[in-house]
């Protein structure tokens, strides 16, 4: 393997230099990178993400005093903080893989419209195994991560207590959210600076 430093101009606005491992015959490179905005608006690459979401509490912030608003499709609208704060964190290149209680109540192309017709387009989403034993979150996601393999940086986005009993190398890419605030810039800022440990 050789490592070879490389300059990186995006549409003119951002300049990077990534240290990229490449196999120095098949010209490969190790490393996949995307490209998204920041909190700022700016254009960033920082590597391929895995995005655990749940929906109550991050992008639906529960109100107890107030029925949420439901959209044409029988789902409860996005905030609209949650709604921008995802947008800025995630590319096209990232994949989204949904922890919420309700991810087996509608199949993946309906969860994609779902998120369409709120603002998002997601072209990788997954969804966790129904939760059929009556699973912690917690107790969830390390099911998933002991069976299987993550190779690119992930974070978790939760406001499930139980999540504060992750393991430590799960929990240090946590994003706890309140749940009756929701996903905001705040986290954003806190996503970000994860999806740049790998470089």
């Amino acid at each position: 393997m050789e490592r070879i430093t490389k300059e990186i101009i995006v549409d003119g606005i951002q300049k990077k230099k990534l240290m990229i491992e490449t196999d120095k015959m098949l010209n490969i490179s190790i490393f996949q990178y995307r490209k998204s905005l920041n909190c700022s608006n700016k254009v960033v690459i920082s590597p391929i993400m895995l995005f655990i979401l749940d929906i109550d509490g991050v992008m639906v912030p529960a109100k107890g005093w107030k029925s949420p608003e439901f959209l044409n499709d029988g789902f409860p609208a996005f905030s609209s903080k949650a709604i921008v704060s995802l947008q800025n964190s995630i590319s096209e290149e990232d994949t989204i893989l949904l922890t919420t209680s309700h991810k087996a109540k509608f199949s993946i192309e309906e969860w994609k419209s779902i998120f369409k017709n709120r603002g998002i387009n997601i072209k990788n989403l997954r969804a966790l195994p129904e939760n059929l034993n009556n699973l912690s979150r917690k107790d969830e996601i390390v099911n998933w991560f002991n069976i299987n393999r993550v190779d690119e940086d992930f974070v978790i986005i939760d406001d499930d207590n139980s999540l504060n009993e992750l393991p430590d190398f799960l929990k240090e890419n946590l994003v706890q959210t309140s749940p009756h605030i929701g996903l905001t810039e705040a986290h954003c800022v806190a996503i970000k600076s994860m999806s740049r440990k790998g470089l």
